[in-house]
């Protein structure tokens, strides 16, 4: 379940020619994962986006603990 999102903008303005993105894991907590991007125009980052995932349990509908088979997916993708 995604429990929360946010945007904001370090710098606005008309869109580059050429932007990129990049992503990845910002922590990995027991119950949750947080994702962090940027968007970079000519090297500097115009734009961060954190957004933080629960795992839900679908029979009880509450969280439940990250497995060690999730862990390891996501760990090559920390960022530092």
């Amino acid at each position: 379940m995604v429990a929360h999102v946010s945007l904001r903008w370090l710098h606005r303005g008309a869109p580059g020619p050429q932007w990129q993105a990049g992503c990845g894991v910002a922590h990995l907590g027991a119950r949750s994962i947080a994702l962090r991007a940027a968007l970079f125009d000519a090297g500097r980052c115009v734009a961060l986006c954190d957004s933080v995932m629960v795992i839900i349990d679908r029979e009880s509908r509450r969280s439940a603990a990250l497995s060690d088979a999730t862990r390891a997916l996501f760990a090559p993708y920390r960022l530092r």
